[in-house]
């Protein structure tokens, strides 16, 4: 899934492109997958994680990055994200691994999610 059509260009090289909004995804067009990785725009991670976790099938690892501030637990109070890496996975902090990318983010610390 790519929303941006220039991105969907070098999905369609590299996999099997199943659609361009992530949100219109249901668990039928994704009940062949065993993982879903994802780099979810950060203002709406915490969004993407919970679609992916509603719809991946049975036994499905979710891998996902995002601003690590919305997962410290010592920044934010519990919410669903953290109940779902306490119960189903863990969180890592990668730091700053974007400083010098093509396509940054104000993001200082990058945390990764496994489901």
């Amino acid at each position: 899934m790519e929303i941006h059509p220039d991105l969907q260009k070098i999905v369609r090289t590299k996999s099997r492109f199943i659609g361009s909004d992530f949100f219109n995804c249901k668990s039928e067009d994704i009940s062949h997958v065993d993982m879903i990785i994802m780099n979810p725009p950060f203002s709406n991670a915490r969004k993407h994680i919970l679609h992916a976790w509603a719809i991946a099938p049975e036994g499905c690892t979710i891998i996902s990055l995002c601003n690590y501030a919305m997962i410290d637990n010592s920044r934010y109070s519990q919410n669903e994200i953290d109940v779902l890496i306490s119960d189903h996975g863990d969180k890592d902090n990668l730091g700053n691994v974007f400083s010098e990318a093509e396509r940054t983010t104000n993001a200082t610390e990058i945390g990764l999610i496994k489901l």
